[in-house]
């Protein structure tokens, strides 16, 4: 069976809703911020609970962006791909990429 449009969107969100219910990030009491990506094709949001972050990371450009974010030292992996990246370091977003990156 050949999954349709509409049935890999509904599988989409259903990942996203599961993934967003497990972090304890998405508590409505967590901070949240917009972050200055220095890029104007990339988006960038901070969600902080605790010792709990999320960067979240989206390119809206339909061409590689290099991404680099100081202040998150470390190694951060994106909570639906399991890639592992150094936001402190940079690494590169591929086109219309968004990644959910956990400390």
């Amino acid at each position: 069976m050949i999954p349709t449009q509409r049935g890999k969107i509904w599988s989409m969100f259903q990942t996203l809703r599961d993934e967003r219910s497990q972090l304890e990030v998405f508590d409505q009491e967590a901070e949240v911020f917009t972050w200055d990506a220095h890029n104007g094709r990339v988006f960038a949001l901070r969600r902080r609970k605790g010792d709990n972050v999320l960067l979240c990371i989206s390119n809206f450009s339909d061409n590689p962006e290099p991404v680099r974010f100081a202040y998150f030292v470390g190694t951060y992996t994106d909570c639906f791909t399991g890639r592992k990246v150094e936001p402190g370091t940079g690494f590169v977003l591929q086109p219309l990429e968004c990644l959910w990156l956990e400390n």
